[in-house]
């Protein structure tokens, strides 16, 4: 059970339970490691054998598990890990014409797969099947499910490497030290300077930062690590294995270059043969901004339906498990923007024909209820292809789906962002959900009605009915006919615009210019600080946003996104581009959208991070010298955790001098600054920016 930042096995009784080295199963406890600044939190055997020995008072259960509240901190803080890197604009740029049959133009992603050794498990395979299972044109590669998963979308290509066969986008790179058996330890190896220096000489990984805001996300490099040895998420292997997750770097001091890097890590074996493309397909979609559709409990949810569920384990016939992952769910492929969406406002005894994937012309339906956070999604799914891997469907027809925005992902049952409604009331093992009019394999009508009295029933979360009502009115096949009867209010959607000038009270005088996507003005509105422009009574539709900033300034993006530190605020990375128009927004006729921005007046700046790991930790002061004369031209007060910035700094060049407090010295890697507190010198000219500064405190021995 648990997901890839905790895994666990899980009895019927509920208890939590740990196989030891001896192969007996031993009831388990929580393990708590580290300081108040980096608690790490881990399930551990006790010494009592499982049903042989007398259960200790301190066992741990799965709802003892589910509740505690550092376990849940540490599964929050790897996945928002995970998500710091997902851009939160489109998958793909949004169409300039008009066709409804795609809504995204292709995405070229340059991809690097990464074989890692260790010193004591090596790679077992060869960088030519790792090359065809990524970049193959037949079945069975990452490529082809991703070309015919997303119509055509989505293409991955080598990266530019000079490794074994040059660009051939594999590296193979050995570290010097033992596997981390992550699946074990929860121990996992992040890109930090040991990778990076292992790939320095194949690979420039900074060239790929293509927006150059000094982080490498999927979109731009596709990473994948490789660890030797198993995969743990297959079989739970007993030996060194990887569990697969997707992830990022963190902030300074782990990069002391200051870059960030998002990427997939998995194990290469599974069990005897090379892993499969399934779980590699999975955790690419965490990169694309999809989140988990399984749930950590029992099979509800998306089960076999979903590649971001179980689906990612789909095959075909009598091959491994993972060779033929299933396609998106409803959910997950409008979410990725590669499924055009007909938002049903109100219908009366409409019908609608809905094609599958195998058409060129799929469409989602959208059916809304009273509750403007609860909507049903309506497609047709096909055994053909990738889908071939619906492993728990005979054969296809109309999946339906209930959404509830009011949750993430589908990690908690019953608190599902994503829900398949079964046609065989079979919510637990999802056998034939899928709705179709004829005999089903156990000889008798397949339930082809959706809606308050059926079962299960078309109601919300909680259980209360709603006006939801659909009758599949066709047999399985690629374009099935279905009648609706329901009465939803019509919505319209709004976009909200907001923003704030560095380390100032004012703004300057800001106009904002709302577009459609066909360049079409619809109307404009002045922005102030502190005051919320909004856009309303918007129809659907695909809009960007529009500001001209005055001389003088510019947009801000700092490395970190809505933390706060030193007791300020500090904002995340703008929604607006150079050019000043903003990141595209799809409304559906039901939605809100928020984007803010954050200006900085156009001059010389230095900023950095200053952190403790020991020592005194009282306030410290940073003060900005000028080389030439020596004299103080600025101080900033810092405290244990903080970003300093030096604004409005004239042309020149200068020095920085920490103070040094009693029982604590600088530490490594702290970077421009030395063991005396200084900096080396800082020349700024012509609007310069340095924001690379770090400085590391540590207790002096």
């Amino acid at each position: 059970m648990g997901d890839e930042y905790l895994h666990y096995n899980v009895t019927d009784t509920e208890d939590i339970v740990v196989q030891n080295s001896d192969k007996n199963w031993y009831y388990a406890d929580i393990k708590q490691e580290g300081n108040n600044g980096s608690m790490q939190t881990s399930i551990v055997p006790t010494t009592a054998v499982y049903q042989h020995d007398k259960k200790p008072v301190h066992a741990v259960t799965e709802q003892q598990l589910k509740r505690n509240p550092q376990i849940q901190q540490q599964a929050n803080e790897a996945e928002n890990r995970a998500n710091a890197e997902r851009n939160q604009q489109p998958l793909v740029e949004a169409p300039k014409s008009g066709s409804h049959n795609k809504v995204a133009a292709t995405k070229t992603i340059p991809t690097l797969v990464v074989l890692i050794s260790y010193t004591d498990n090596k790679i077992q395979t060869t960088d030519a099947s790792w090359k065809e299972l990524f970049f193959g044109n037949s079945s069975k590669s990452v490529n082809d499910y991703y070309q015919e998963a997303t119509l055509g979308t989505v293409k991955f290509v080598p990266a530019t490497e000079s490794s074994g066969v040059a660009n051939d986008g594999v590296v193979r790179i050995t570290l010097p030290q033992n596997h981390p058996d992550s699946s074990h330890t929860n121990q996992h190896v992040r890109i930090d300077t040991t990778i990076r220096d292992a790939l320095a000489p194949y690979i420039d990984l900074t060239s790929y930062d293509t927006n150059k805001d000094k982080r490498i996300n999927t979109k731009e490099l596709n990473i994948v690590l490789l660890h030797a040895g198993q995969e743990g998420s297959f079989q739970s292997p007993q030996t060194a294995s990887v569990w697969a997750t997707h992830s990022g770097t963190s902030q300074p001091p782990f990069q002391p270059s200051n870059y960030e890097f998002e990427y997939s890590e998995l194990g290469e074996m599974h069990g005897t043969h090379q892993a499969t493309i399934g779980q590699i397909c999975h955790e690419i979609g965490h990169g694309l901004g999809l989140r988990d559709l399984y749930t950590n409990s029992a099979e509800v949810g998306l089960g076999f339906y979903s590649v971001m569920a179980n689906g990612a384990w789909g095959y075909k016939d009598n091959d491994y498990l993972g060779t033929s992952p299933v396609h998106f769910d409803a959910y997950s492929a409008a979410k990725l923007g590669i499924v055009p969406v007909t938002n049903v406002i109100s219908a009366d005894k409409l019908s609608y024909t809905i094609k599958d994937w195998g058409t060129g012309t799929p469409s989602i339906l959208r059916v809304n209820t009273q509750d403007p956070q609860e909507y049903y999604l309506v497609e047709n799914r096909q055994k053909k292809g990738y889908d071939t891997g619906m492993i728990r469907a005979s054969q296809g027809g109309i999946a339906i789906y209930r959404i509830n925005e009011r949750f993430s992902d589908n990690l908690d049952a019953g608190k599902q962002v994503a829900t398949l409604m079964p046609a065989s009331n079979d919510t637990l093992n999802l056998i034939d959900a899928l709705y179709y009019k004829g005999m089903n394999p156990n000889g008798k009508p397949q339930n082809a009605i959706f809606n308050n009295s059926s079962i299960p029933a078309a109601t919300l979360n909680d259980g209360t009915a709603t006006d939801v009502d659909i009758q599949v009115n066709s047999a399985n096949g690629p374009e099935m006919l279905i009648g609706l009867n329901a009465v939803s209010p019509q919505r319209e959607s709004t976009i909200y615009v907001s923003g704030n000038l560095y380390h100032s009270s004012e703004l300057p005088t800001l106009t904002a210019e709302l577009y459609r996507i066909d360049g079409t003005k619809i109307k404009e509105s002045p922005v102030y600080k502190g005051h919320t422009t909004v856009f309303n009574k918007l129809s659907e539709g695909i809009y960007y946003v529009h500001i001209t900033l005055p001389t003088g300034y510019k947009w801000t993006a700092f490395n970190n996104r809505g933390q706060s530190s030193g007791g300020e605020t500090q904002y995340g990375e703008t929604l607006f581009g150079q050019d000043g128009n903003s990141s595209y927004v799809s409304l559906d006729g039901l939605s809100s959208k928020d984007l803010s921005f954050q200006l900085e007046n156009n001059n010389n700046t230095i900023n950095g991070e200053v952190s403790h790991f020991g020592g005194n930790k009282e306030t410290n002061t940073l003060t900005l010298y000028n080389a030439s004369t020596s004299e103080e031209v600025n101080h900033i007060l810092v405290n244990s955790k903080s970003f300093f910035r030096f604004d409005n700094v004239a042309n020149g060049t200068y020095y920085i001098k920490a103070s040094i407090p009693i029982d604590t010295e600088i530490g490594i890697p702290s970077k421009h600054f030395g063991r005396d507190g200084l900096t080396e010198y800082l020349t700024v000219t012509g609007n310069t920016t340095i924001n690379d500064l770090y400085l590391q405190y540590n207790g002096t021995p």
